[in-house]
C-alpha cells in the first residue's frame, strides 16, 4: 500500500476502527481454533493488517477538518478513543501524518470507547504549557460520572505531593438532546441519543456544513425523535450514513447492537444518499458481504446511474452505495449529479428516490474524503480488481464496457484501481476526456492498453502516481499470474475469471 500525501484543502473521515469492542481478529479463533478455522479470523496469520480488510480495531473515527475560516487550518477531532487507540495511533496517524488531536468525542463510557483515555498523555507534550491548555473532551454527564469512578486521576485537579504525569483534559459536559448542538474545534456537532440496549442510551452525532455526515456506531434502536433528525422524510436527507451492524443475524433476547437485517431496514427508512456500516465481528467477512450489500442495494434501490451494470460474466459488476467500512485508505464518494440534487435518484417508478450508491462495510485506514463546506462535492475512488487473475501477455480481445461506464458516471474519480482489466487506449482516453480530477491511476496487468506518446504524455503530466501494465505486482494481495503464450490460445484458458471479480466504490468525506 502506497504512503498517502495529506491533502491540505480538504476535510476529510478516516476510519480509525470498524471492530466491535473484542476488535477481530477475536483472540479464541487464534488459540482454541475450531473445525474448519474461522476464514476471517485466520486470515489475520497470513496477512498483515494493512493488506487484510478483516483486520478491525475497536470503532472509532478521526474527522480532519479543514476550516476555510482559519486559511485552511486542519483541526483533527476523533470519536472515541477506546481499548485499541495505540495500535490505532501508531498504524494510521503515522501513515496520514496526523500531527495532534484538537479534541475528543466520545458516545458513550464503555471499554471500547473510553480505554484509550490514559494514552492521550504520549500526543501532549511535557511542561506546564499542557496545564493550561488541556485537551477538549466532549461526553454526557452519564459517561462523566462513571470515568470519574473508573479513572479519578483523569478528572481531579489536586495537586499530588509526589506529581504523575497523566493526561491532561477538558470536559466539557453535552446534553442527550437533538436541539443542544455544540461546537467542537469549530465544526458543530449534533447529539443523537440512541438506545445501545433499552437499559442504555449511547450517541451518534450529525455534523457537516453543506454536506451533512451521521455518525451512529453502537446502537440497538433508533427513538423516533433521533430517526426524525437524520431522516429524509423528516428534517432532510443525510449525505452519509455510518452505522452499526455488529451480527449478520438476530441473537439473544436483548440484543444491545443491531444485526444487519435492522440495519438495512433502517437504512431504507432514512434513505440517505451513502451509507457505509461499522462496528462489524469476525461474522463478516469484507469481501463476500460487500457483495451481498451490492445485490441488496440492486434489488432495493432505483435504476440511477450508480447502480448500472457495466460488467460481463455471471454476476457482473456495479457501483453501489452500502460498504461494510475498513481502514485502509480509499477516497471515494458521489458525482457531481448526486451532490447537486441527487438526480440518478429522483427518477424511476417505484424506486426509493433517494439512495444511489449501495452500503459497504468498510475497513481499518479508510480515508473518506470531501469537502464539510463548500459546494465541491465528494472525492471519489473506484477499484476493479480481480482476486485471482490469470492473463495473457498479449490478450487478444479488448472489452472497454468497465472504462466508458466510468467515463461517464464518475467525473468526481481521483483514485482509479484497473488491475488486470481488458480495457485498451480507447477506454482509457475516455477515462481521461471525463474524469479530470484523477490522481492515482493503476494500469498493472492491462495489457491492451499502449502507454506512449500523446496518451504517456497526458498520464504523466496530469495525474501524481500511474502504475504501468508491466510494473511489478509484489503489493497486489491475490493471485496474478500472467501466461506468456501467443494470444490465439486464450480461448482455451479462463483467462479472466469474472466469478472471482472484485469491485469497490468508496465513498470518502
Amino acid at each position: 500500500m502506497e504512503k498517502k500525501e495529506r491533502d491540505d484543502d480538504r476535510t476529510a473521515l478516516i476510519f480509525l476502527g470498524t471492530g466491535c469492542s473484542a476488535a477481530v481478529p477475536h483472540f479464541r479463533c487464534l488459540l482454541q481454533p475450531s473445525d474448519p478455522p474461522c476464514h476471517v479470523c485466520s486470515q489475520s496469520l497470513t496477512l498483515l493488517p494493512h493488506l487484510n480488510p478483516n483486520y478491525r480495531c475497536n470503532t472509532s473515527l478521526l474527522i480532519d477538518y479543514c476550516c476555510e475560516e482559519e486559511d485552511g487550518r486542519h483541526y483533527y477531532m476523533i470519536i472515541d478513543v477506546g481499548k485499541s487507540f495505540r495500535e490505532q495511533v501508531v498504524r494510521w496517524f503515522t501513515f496520514y501524518k496526523i500531527p495532534r488531536i484538537d479534541s475528543i468525542i466520545l458516545t458513550h463510557e464503555h471499554a471500547d470507547a473510553i480505554h484509550g483515555l490514559d494514552d492521550i498523555r504520549s500526543l501532549q507534550p511535557r511542561g506546564s504549557a499542557i496545564d493550561t491548555n488541556p485537551l477538549p473532551v466532549f461526553l454526557s454527564q452519564f459517561t462523566m460520572e462513571s470515568i470519574s469512578t473508573r479513572f479519578p486521576y483523569l478528572v481531579e485537579k489536586k495537586v499530588k505531593e509526589v506529581p504523575r504525569r497523566v493526561s491532561q483534559l477538558d470536559w466539557r459536559i453535552i446534553e442527550e438532546n437533538c436541539d443542544k448542538p455544540f461546537t467542537s474545534s469549530g465544526l458543530s456537532f449534533t447529539p443523537l441519543p440512541v438506545m445501545h440496549g433499552e437499559d442504555y442510551v449511547a450517541l451518534g452525532f450529525l455534523f457537516g456544513n453543506k454536506s451533512k455526515v451521521a455518525y451512529i456506531s453502537d446502537v440497538s434502536r433508533i427513538p423516533p425523535s433521533t430517526e426524525y433528525a437524520i431522516s429524509k422524510a423528516g428534517a432532510g436527507q443525510l449525505d452519509l450514513l455510518i452505522l452499526d451492524t455488529n451480527v449478520p443475524s438476530m441473537r439473544g433476547r436483548q440484543p444491545t447492537h443491531l444485526c444487519l437485517p435492522e440495519t438495512l431496514e433502517i437504512i431504507k427508512r432514512l434513505c440517505p444518499k451513502r451509507a457505509l456500516l461499522t462496528g462489524m465481528t469476525h461474522y463478516f467477512d469484507h469481501h463476500e458481504y460487500n457483495e451481498i450489500l451490492a445485490e441488496w442495494s440492486l434489488r432495493t434501490s432505483g435504476t440511477g446511474s450508480c447502480n448500472r451494470r457495466i460488467g460481463k460474466g455471471r454476476r457482473g459488476l456495479h457501483y453501489r452505495p452500502l460498504d461494510l467500512a475498513d481502514c485502509r485508505e480509499a477516497r471515494g464518494g458521489l458525482g457531481e449529479e448526486e451532490e447537486s440534487g441527487g438526480k440518478s435518484g429522483s427518477g424511476g417508478s417505484g424506486g426509493r428516490g433517494g439512495m444511489e450508491p449501495s452500503p459497504a462495510v468498510k475497513r481499518d485506514g479508510d480515508r473518506a474524503e470531501a469537502l464539510l463546506e463548500g459546494n465541491q462535492g465528494f472525492a471519489m475512488h473506484c477499484s476493479l480488481t480481480t482476486r485471482s487473475f490469470k492473463g495473457l501477455r498479449r490478450p487478444r480481445f479488448g472489452n472497454n464496457d468497465e472504462a466508458l461506464a466510468i467515463a461517464e458516471t464518475m467525473h468526481g474519480l481521483r483514485h482509479l484501481q484497473l488491475f488486470g482489466n481488458k480495457l485498451s487506449n480507447t477506454g482509457l482516453s475516455a477515462i481521461l476526456d471525463n474524469c479530470p480530477n484523477l490522481e492515482h491511476l493503476d494500469l498493472r496487468q492491462c495489457f491492451n492498453v499502449n502507454l506512449v506518446g500523446d496518451l504517456e504524455k497526458r498520464c504523466s503530466e496530469r495525474i501524481k502516481v500511474v502504475r504501468h501494465p508491466n510494473d511489478s505486482t509484489h503489493d497486489y494481495p491475490f493471485d496474478a499470474t500472467v501466461i506468456d503464450m501467443d494470444s490465439d490460445e486464450e480461448d482455451k484458458l479462463n483467462c479472466y475469471d469474472f466469478d472471482n471479480y472484485d469491485y469497490d466504490m468508496y465513498i470518502d468525506i
